[in-house]
């Protein structure tokens, strides 16, 4: 055999083992799964493969913000009024081994020099399992984890919890793929998260039993410690939950997206509430809001197709009473098999932040538990930023005086105006209450959104439990009917505070 055929046999015998070994890789796997992946990237764990083969909306860019060994396997992401990326990881998932001990943990990512990329990493709690949403409160982090709701605080200023106490119990346990997820601080104050179908759930609460069964959506009020039921009816695998400017919900109800009507909030029995569009499963999301997004997005639903491997977007249009939706390009996509969006916020800086779960496999029904395909070891988040246009600035909110994040909330940022809200939460009440009426009163007609500013005032209001009359009035009297609609749902809330609901 001369030297070029033995070099050309070589090569074939090669490329026919390294094909064998992606099959094997592959096998099993659905191939919905898989669609259009690059099998053959399966086994390289480089970021920066991983990075090479995302296709990203024209003018949009993506970097790496946060990679193992700083975390691994991310679920849920929720920004701190620091600008802190907070985490919750699961090594867990989807079950324990016999003997092993339950360590997954909630870790804050920081980028302290703002260059876009993660380069501190705290680890704020551990010793969970399967902490499936976070959110923050009350000067500390509510942790789902059913049947539990845990609250965790740190009190000496090292970033690391060490109080943890029962919040809530008795949510359900049948399936972790269903239990109470997608966690969302609301407009309000109130914390909102979902619970899916075939679960049933019974807790006590000092106001009373709460009891559910076959999904729906509570909502949780941390200065009181309520619990009630937001929506019923709305069964399947519920992944994701936003408030648009004006506070409508919208939810992510795996795989539909769905209004929950003004009707829903008093979360009576109800009928199915019929959704806007049935597209794929997705999960997580936010919706495109601040000054570094073009105008043309602002609005838009970002949720995540974790198995097709992309942040979709979808387009809200005002129709009657309601809306309807339409699905639109993503705006991230991959090839790479391993990329598993479940999650996707909109950061301080106005960039797109996207949990990677970094799974080949990715659901526990159709895969042995122990398949060692299974990556307990990697994960990413990554950062999307839009190659032209500048962007916001991060506004120095903890320690901030009462009368400077009252103003904030006419910031055009809506991560900014959250965390004013949220910050002004934990801030003495009636001295808000002050400032908020007096901010008001002296708010000149011509401010750009001014009616918006009014609603953002009735908000911080419900945010820190000082119902205001005066503010209620003039959001109820504004010329944009969004506004007056707000100022309506606001009543539900109020009604046995007001001289005349």
């Amino acid at each position: 055999m001369t030297a070029k055929k033995f070099i050309s046999c070589a090569l074939g015998i090669a490329l026919a083992l390294d094909c064998n070994a992606t099959a094997q890789q592959a096998e099993g796997i659905k191939a919905a799964n898989l669609k259009d992946a690059d099998l053959a990237l399966m086994a390289n764990h480089d970021p920066a493969s991983e990075l090479a083969n995302f296709e990203l909306l024209p003018g949009f860019q993506a970097n790496l913000f946060a990679a193992d060994p700083m975390l691994a396997n991310p679920i849920h992401m929720v920004w701190d009024s620091r600008g802190r990326l907070w985490v919750a990881c699961s090594w867990s998932y989807p079950q324990l081994k016999p003997g092993d001990v339950a360590n997954d943990k909630i870790i804050i990512l920081e980028d302290s020099d703002g260059d876009g990329r993660a380069d501190k990493s705290t680890v704020f709690a551990e010793g969970l399992y399967l902490p499936t949403g976070i959110e923050l409160s009350n000067g500390g982090c509510y942790v789902g984890q059913s049947p539990d709701i845990f609250f965790l605080k740190d009190t000496d200023g090292d970033d690391v919890a060490d109080v943890k106490e029962l919040a809530l119990t008795g949510f359900g346990i049948e399936d972790s793929h269903h239990s109470i997820s997608a966690w969302r601080r609301g407009p309000d104050g109130w914390i909102y998260f979902q619970e899916g179908i075939f679960l049933h759930t019974q807790v006590e609460t000092q106001y009373g039993v709460v009891r559910n069964f076959n999904g729906g959506v509570y909502r949780f009020n941390p200065r009181t410690q309520e619990l009630r039921m937001f929506a019923r009816g709305t069964g399947g695998n519920p992944w994701g939950l936003v408030f648009d400017q004006w506070g409508q919900p919208f939810m992510v109800n795996n795989p539909r997206v769905l209004y929950l009507e003004p009707g829903t909030g008093m979360g009576m029995e109800q009928p199915p509430i019929p959704h806007l569009i049935s597209t794929e499963k997705q999960c997580g999301g936010d919706l495109v809001t601040g000054t570094h997004m073009p105008e043309e997005m602002r609005g838009q639903l970002m949720t995540c197709r974790f198995k097709s491997r992309a942040v979709v977007r979808y387009e809200f249009i005002e129709d009657g009473a309601g809306f309807s939706a339409n699905v639109l390009e993503p705006l991230i996509k991959s090839k790479h098999p391993n990329f598993r969006p479940v999650d996707c916020k909109v950061g301080p800086d106005g960039a797109v932040y996207v949990a990677d779960w970094y799974n080949s496999i990715i659901n526990h029904a159709q895969h042995d538990f122990r398949d060692p395909r299974r990556d307990h070891e990697h994960g990413r988040i990554w950062r999307i930023t839009h190659k032209e246009r500048p962007l916001a600035e991060k506004p120095k909110l903890v320690g901030a005086s009462i009368a400077s994040l009252v103003g904030q909330l006419a910031s055009p940022e809506t991560w900014t105006r959250h965390q004013a809200r949220k910050e002004l939460s934990e801030q003495p009440r009636d001295e808000v209450l002050a400032a908020l009426e007096t901010w008001v009163k002296e708010l000149d007609t011509a401010t750009p959104n001014y009616d918006h500013c009014l609603v953002e005032a009735m908000w911080t209001c419900s945010n820190i439990e000082r119902p205001s009359e005066v503010i209620l009035t003039r959001v109820l009297a504004a010329q944009e009917g969004h506004a007056r609609a707000a100022g309506a749902r606001m009543i539900r809330d109020w009604q046995d505070k007001l001289s005349d609901p």
